[in-house]
């Protein structure tokens, strides 16, 4: 540990959160709640939350899985892509293992984001029931929003078959209240990291953000309130340089660039 760093010990509870969330996932499939693996941000978590179900984020940031994907899919795509691929289909995936998640959803909406994505996506549903939600391509186009307007309510409708609940004005209100409550939040923690001298180092909101992709919203919320009350109270006396990090999003797992970074100084 650099003689600059300080101990935050709310940062304990998100990674301790992590194992209770997948006996969480599996206490709910008992009783019945349908489970929603998403593989990218531009999914709205208002609308599964909204029609009764639950969410969990399935980018794959491990290494592990990616020999098995390469099996299908070409050796010089994007590892992401690979990793979240050989999550499903490596045998050695169980209810046991850190890729549990996988084998725990009942549906996966698919954004198309890119072309490697989409590739994976003509395989990925000969596994797992998969729903592609397709996105403007010409944001600019006067025909986008509508466009995606319809590709928005074709999800709807997609999550109410799966569930067998209607969401409600109500309901959906109250979800995207909650959501921006958490947005809030965070831009309070991106405040915080403008300081001159930040008190959360640039991995360690990495990691925080790669649980709010797993826990429950509350739960997540919950941990961001004291962590935030934690930083208040915290100064770190020196910081080093900043590097911005772009491409690849930053994966569950897959932390090795940053940490190379930040361990230098």
């Amino acid at each position: 540990m650099a003689e600059n760093d300080i101990i935050l010990r709310s940062l304990d509870l998100f990674k301790d959160a992590f194992p209770g969330r997948i006996n969480q996932i599996l206490k709910s499939k008992e009783e019945g709640r349908k489970i929603v693996g998403t593989l990218c941000l531009y999914v709205p978590d208002e609308l599964i939350y909204a029609c009764g179900a639950d969410r969990v984020i399935l980018c794959g940031g491990r290494s592990a899985p990616i020999e098995a994907a390469e099996e299908y899919l070409p050796r010089n795509l994007c590892p992401l892509i690979k990793s979240s691929f050989g999550s499903v289909i490596d045998q050695k995936c169980s209810k046991t293992k850190s890729c549990s998640h996988f084998g725990l959803v009942d549906l996966i909406v698919a954004e198309a984001t890119c072309d490697g994505k989409k590739k994976m996506y003509e395989l990925l549903d000969k596994y797992i029931q998969t729903h592609v939600m397709d996105l403007p391509q010409k944001p600019e186009n006067q025909n986008a929003l509508e466009y995606y307007i319809k590709e928005l309510e074709s999800l709807k409708d997609v999550l109410e078959n799966l569930t067998g609940n209607k969401i409600t004005d109500t309901q959906l209100r109250n979800e995207i209240k909650s959501a921006n409550e958490t947005r809030r939040l965070l831009h309070a923690l991106y405040e915080l990291r403008k300081r001159d001298s930040p008190p959360i180092r640039g991995t360690e909101v990495i990691k925080v953000l790669q649980q709010m992709h797993f826990l429950a919203p509350d739960e997540f919320r919950k941990n961001l309130v004291l962590l935030l009350d934690e930083l208040k109270v915290k100064k770190r006396e020196n910081s080093g340089p900043r590097i911005m990090i772009s491409g690849c999003p930053m994966a569950s797992g897959n932390m090795k660039v940053p940490e190379i970074i930040e361990n230098r100084g």
